[in-house]
């Protein structure tokens, strides 16, 4: 359900993406979140601005992914595209994919970020097996997208994939101790599963 008004109201947001896929790619960075009533039933708290890479990949997660199971959080959670946008509850609507969080990450270019991993099927060990999202980009492809970027002489990227066992609050999410599946990805942006073995 989305609250804060409908969508007969456009003209106050005309500069505001409509939802539609399950990845959220019509939009780009979504810029607020907050806690608010249980059962969707509208958003009460004080908006937090600037989210980031974390808030968007559970954002994102609750929507695509099985993430019912949380419903206790996550029917109080919402999110705005930016101020002045409408609100939508995190379970507004809910696709129920394969999806997991995915955690970037290469210290020596400093480059740290959280992304969305929905399991194709097949091997776990082979990158055609997943479709990483984030943000605008519902099809990121490992070593050649700024999200998930080729290594460095210095240092390979490292792509962990991690099951997310329990959501916290409205920014964060709980994951299993081993990864599903790692994967490093080499200067040339070719990656390489070292788990599983």
């Amino acid at each position: 359900m989305m609250t804060g008004g409908g969508w007969s109201d456009w003209g106050n947001w005309m500069n505001c993406h409509v939802p539609s896929s399950p990845y959220l790619n019509e939009f780009d960075q979504i810029m607020n979140y907050c806690c608010g009533d249980s059962d969707c039933e509208g958003g009460s708290g004080q908006w937090q601005t600037g989210a980031v890479c974390l808030q968007n990949a559970v954002i994102r997660f609750a929507r695509a992914g099985q993430s019912e199971q949380f419903s206790d959080v996550l029917s109080a959670c919402y999110w705005r595209e930016r101020p002045g946008c409408p609100e939508h509850c995190y379970l507004e609507d809910v696709f129920n994919l394969d999806v997991y969080i995915g955690r970037v990450t290469n210290q020596q270019t400093g480059h740290f970020h959280a992304i969305c991993a929905q399991y194709l099927g097949g091997d776990v060990r082979s990158t055609s097996s997943w479709r990483f999202f984030q943000y605008n980009n519902s099809n990121i492809l490992p070593g050649r997208d700024w999200q998930i970027p080729a290594g460095v002489q210095a240092e390979d990227t490292k792509l962990e994939i991690l099951e997310v066992t329990g959501i916290p609050d409205c920014g964060h999410y709980e994951a299993e101790n081993y990864p599903t599946a790692i994967f490093m990805i080499n200067p040339q942006g070719i990656p390489r599963c070292i788990y599983p073995p």
